[in-house]
């Protein structure tokens, strides 16, 4: 698993949870 997507992974998991309010 590259870095870049252990420190993406975060950011999109973040971004869809604030909008969706779970995960």
């Amino acid at each position: 698993m590259p870095l870049k997507m252990i420190i993406i992974e975060p950011i999109i998991s973040n971004k869809s949870g604030k909008s969706r309010k779970k995960r």
